[in-house]
């Protein structure tokens, strides 16, 4: 079959799927709204999830380059130096951060990075930062010449300060003072050089937040929608086995139920991040502001990943459907089936990776404590549910006169999935804050 009827025949797939899916009994249907609610909220999930890992990366990269540039490159033994600098320190509201004394050795020396010139003798450059929360810091170091610019701070919330000292005060031949021959490390250094740094979380720590925070709503969510209204799909898939439909074929027409929702809830989630690319954000809580040039990168990147995101949440929706029981519906089946034994398994060592992190402490047990917590948010659900058939059993054994108890209780004993389904919802709730 040649590339250009193999594409027609996928779109015929995927609209034959869309259609069985959206036919005019399933339109009636709440379930279907449900369902087509949970793959939007999947893909805006999905979305954010993208947008917060690219982000973290974006934003890391930016302030390592702009620490960088701003590290004094010490002069060689012998090597005459082009200025003199040495690092203090102030605190504001126990915020400690760097004040930085400066001083050329020569008219071409090269400059701080941030700053337009040197400043004169008495004078300062302070962050804005710095001056809207301490006014005051515009004449606590001396003059004010002028703010540091965004190429020599961190982040923009950086409080910081460079000062060159009064005429007939040196900083030479102190302890702490360096002959340098001008700013810029080859590389970021191990651990933070300035005290002022007001973020110095690395981004892996930030990553294991976010994949449980994120990822496991958008698991649930995708697993959720693929079980509502599996009766009547799980019939359509095994009338195209039965009839000798392959796994590509029916993983086509499965993927075509999902297409249009992911679709729409990847741009609901998408479209204001890409705007957000453009303008800076100030995040919540944190109050932690993110540049628009620290996420420039992201202006083509996100985009091109939320496509591959789409395509993979897709692929994903349909692996879910690939099995199928073509002759089994009539076979006689035992009462009950021996239940799985991962959820207990995964609460288990969940359970006793929480304690151990906990313990442990350091950035070590902090991962070691969300591993821990991912695991017993997923094997959670599944418990309570068969938690709650036993109570329903036991409430409704023999002796019970109340004709809705009983008939409510023993609903509730054969539909366990229905309490495991609300704890899903549980689990999406409490990480999608």
């Amino acid at each position: 079959m040649s590339r250009a009827r193999r594409r027609g025949a996928t779109a015929q797939l995927l609209a034959v799927g869309r259609r069985a899916s959206a036919g005019p009994a399933r339109r009636r249907d709440p379930r279907r709204t449900v369902q087509t609610l949970c793959l939007v909220l999947t893909g805006v999930a999905a979305a954010l999830l993208v947008w917060s890992v690219q982000t973290v990366h974006a934003v890391h990269e930016g302030r390592d380059a702009r620490i960088a540039s701003r590290i004094p490159v010490a002069a060689a033994p012998g090597v005459r130096p082009a200025a003199w600098w040495s690092e203090s320190d102030d605190s504001w509201r126990e915020r400690d951060f760097s004040v930085v004394y400066v001083e050329p050795a020569g008219p071409s020396a090269p400059l701080p990075p941030g700053l337009p010139r040197w400043p004169a003798p008495g004078e300062a450059f302070v962050s804005p930062a710095l001056l809207d929360a301490m006014p005051s810091a515009a004449t606590r170091y001396g003059g004010l010449a002028g703010t540091v610019s965004a190429e020599g701070l961190a982040d923009a919330g950086e409080l910081f300060v460079y000062v060159r000292p009064p005429s007939g005060v040196r900083i030479q031949g102190y302890g702490t003072t360096l002959g340098v021959t001008g700013f810029g490390a080859a590389r970021p250094v191990d651990g933070p050089y300035f005290l002022s740094q007001s973020f110095d979380r690395p981004a892996g720590d930030l990553y294991w937040l976010l994949a449980p925070q994120l990822g496991l709503p958008v698991a649930v969510l995708l697993i959720v929608a693929s079980r509502l209204g599996a009766r009547q799909r799980d019939e359509r898939l095994a009338v195209l086995y039965a009839i000798g439909a392959g796994r590509s074929v029916r993983a086509r027409i499965a993927a075509g139920e999902c297409v249009r929702p992911l679709g729409a809830g990847v741009l609901l989630g998408g479209v204001p991040l890409v705007a957000v690319t453009l303008t800076g954000v100030r995040l919540p809580l944190t109050g932690y502001e993110v540049s628009a040039a620290d996420l420039a990168p992201l202006r083509w990147q996100f985009p091109l990943a939320l496509a591959l995101v789409w395509a993979a949440l897709c692929l994903l929706f349909a692996a879910l459907h690939l099995r199928v029981r073509p002759a089994g519906a009539g076979r006689p089946r035992p009462a009950r089936r021996r239940p799985s034994a991962w959820p207990a398994v995964l609460c288990g060592i969940g359970g006793l990776a929480v304690v151990s992190g906990a313990a442990a402490g350091q950035a070590a047990g902090t991962r070691l404590f969300v591993l821990g917590t991912t695991l017993t948010l997923v094997g959670l659900p599944p418990l309570l549910g068969r938690a709650s058939a036993r109570v329903a059993v036991r409430l409704t054994g023999y002796g019970t006169g109340d004709p809705a108890r009983l008939v409510g209780g023993r609903w509730a004993a054969a539909h366990p999935a229905v309490v495991a389904r609300a704890g899903a919802a549980l689990v999406v709730m409490l990480g999608l804050p």
